[in-house]
């Protein structure tokens, strides 16, 4: 299902950017086997969602500029009835 391959890509985003190894925009989508406009579409998303993200020119790395966390609750099945 694209919603839960979705779940997993952002997964791997943030794991990445928590560790401050993604390297270049160019790498870090390489990597994650999108395009470079992709992957910032991504990013900006997080953003909105209050990710701290920001890029290191320094060190070449995406990384959080406080600590953040992502998490997922997915529910599955027919509605509840209250």
């Amino acid at each position: 299902m694209k919603v839960f391959d979705y779940i997993a890509r952002i997964q791997r985003i943030h794991h990445a950017i928590d560790k401050g190894k993604t390297g270049t925009p160019s790498e870090f989508a390489a990597t994650l086997n999108i395009s470079v406009s992709r992957l910032s579409r991504i990013i900006e998303e997080l953003k909105l969602l209050g990710a701290p993200i920001i890029y290191d020119r320094t060190l070449r790395t995406y990384r959080y500029e406080s600590p953040f966390e992502v998490s997922f609750i997915v529910y599955l099945g027919a509605p509840r009835k209250n």
